[in-house]
């Protein structure tokens, strides 16, 4: 039976290693050899950044039997050394082109074998090599005789992650004129555009949305989205504002993307910002009138309607940002809706316990942990009065609430009351990040243990834990 954690940050010291060590037992358990190549594969970048050549060869020696995957591997070990700064990078890198020459890989498999070589040589800086590698993918690529379409999109996300942004869009753009994108073309399209954003490139981002919005309208939505604040962390508010002002006219992403990037900025600090991308887009959004009218009346006069603000998980953000303009009256309206809530509460309403969890939460955002921490020690207290599924539902959506903002000790506490299996795992899901985050990563691979007994997802889910501790991308998101 796997150990129950104390709360983040209370299971003593540990290091990334914990991790590793728990991913390297689990591997026996798993008898699809295929899926538990594609988790060792995928560990083994963060494991090599984070700890070294050796422990990273340890976890390749489950790969050594099949000369694909081993020869995919050794590019895997060398990019995570890259990324980590070793000189003994181009060496492992030197070994698996070797290994390659000889290995007899085609198709499909030297497709993905020739990315991994062309994303280890990117990390390494040597950007040459990098092309070399991803021509001979595209090589590869074309002559795969069985699945003749497969290889190709995982090449457009290929050169998406190297930066080949022009390259990306002209292999979408010959391939896929005008067409409903796929996962993997799709994401191809996210990673470009999320760099384009970032950098503050409109003039790229204008010829994209040209090209790409018409079908792919909610990729291109989703990109900006969640690229705004990084642009103008970056220092590209203007340019962005530009970007904001293009893509408005789209329908029917457009109107409903200003708003959500508006209170983005808004809950960030960037209120003026969040203004002009407001008021440069309303000609453009006339169908999200009112939602434009709202999000300036949110931070004009906050709170100035206090019913009209949403409960539950919805109702974070409008404090937040009305806290930002005026804290006096957030604080006014946080004391008259704890005291409704907790009458509510006493006379055990289910949907109140919920919202007093999540007033917890928003109070302990804004800094308020003094009173944040009591209510939602109250909210899960008053949830164990609930029968089976209520409690559980209230527990759980407290809980996730929780993690976003890192309050590990509330969701853990949240967890250990949860009856419900399936919502168990839920949380589990979320709060494990949060040990990573909290450096706790005994904790994590507890957490991990508790809330999930199948083992290929247990693998999956310490691998992704791996690559939040190490920085790099995580890779069973949508399986795990």
């Amino acid at each position: 039976m796997a150990k129950t954690p104390k709360p983040p940050g209370k299971n003593g010291p540990s290091t990334p290693i914990s991790l590793i060590d728990a991913l390297e037992q689990l591997a026996p358990s798993h008898s699809d050899s295929h899926w538990r190549s594609e988790i060792a594969n995928a560990a083994l970048v963060p494991t090599a950044k984070l700890g070294g050549e050796k422990r990273a060869r340890k976890l390749l020696e489950w790969l050594k039997p099949m000369p694909y995957w081993y020869v995919r591997g050794l590019f895997s070990v060398g990019r995570g050394l890259a990324l980590a700064g070793e000189s003994a990078a181009k060496s492992v890198i030197a070994e698996g082109e070797a290994s390659f020459a000889t290995a007899g890989i085609e198709g499909q498999f030297g497709t993905l074998a020739r990315i991994e070589a062309a994303r280890a040589y990117h990390a390494l800086d040597a950007q040459p090599e990098c092309d070399r590698a991803l021509d001979d993918a595209l090589s590869y690529a074309t002559r795969e005789q069985n699945y003749p379409t497969q290889p190709r999109p995982w090449l457009a996300v290929a050169l998406a992650r190297t930066g080949r942004i022009e390259r990306a869009l002209a292999d979408l753009r010959e391939r896929l004129p005008n067409q409903r994108l796929s996962f993997d073309d799709e994401l191809a399209l996210k990673l470009v555009l999320e760099q384009v954003v970032r950098r503050g490139d409109a003039a790229t981002f204008a010829k994209i949305d040209a090209e790409q919005t018409a079908a792919n309208g909610y990729s291109v939505a989703e990109a900006l989205a969640d690229s705004a604040l990084a642009a103008v962390e970056q220092g590209h508010g203007d340019a962005l504002v530009a970007m904001c002002v293009e893509f408005a006219k789209d329908k029917p992403y457009g109107p409903r993307t200003m708003s959500r990037i508006a209170w983005t900025l808004a809950d960030a600090g960037e209120l003026e910002l969040a203004r002009r991308v407001v008021d440069r887009t309303r000609d453009a959004c006339r169908d999200d009138a009112q939602g434009h009218d709202h999000f300036l009346r949110s931070i004009d006069k906050p709170f100035e309607d206090a019913d009209s603000i949403s409960d539950g998980s919805s109702f974070g953000l409008p404090f937040r940002v009305g806290y930002r303009v005026a804290p006096d009256r957030a604080l006014e309206l946080a004391a008259a809706r704890e005291a409704k809530l907790l009458a509510a509460v006493a006379s055990n309403d289910r949907t109140a316990m919920e919202n007093l969890g999540h007033l917890g939460v928003a109070l302990c955002a804004i800094g308020r942990a003094d009173k944040g921490d009591a209510l939602l020690a109250k909210s899960i207290e008053a949830a164990q009065s609930l029968d089976g599924t209520s409690k559980s539902y209230v527990l759980k959506s407290v809980a996730l609430a929780a993690c976003e903002f890192d309050l590990g000790e509330h969701a853990h506490s949240a967890l250990k009351k949860i009856s419900s299996k399936p919502m168990k795992a839920d949380v589990c899901r979320a709060l494990n990040l949060v040990y990573v985050r909290q450096r706790d990563f005994a904790g994590a691979s507890m957490i991990i243990m508790i809330g999930e007994p199948r083992p290929g997802w247990l693998m999956m889910r310490h691998c992704d834990a791996l690559s939040v501790a190490a920085g790099t991308e995580r890779v069973f998101s949508n399986y795990a």
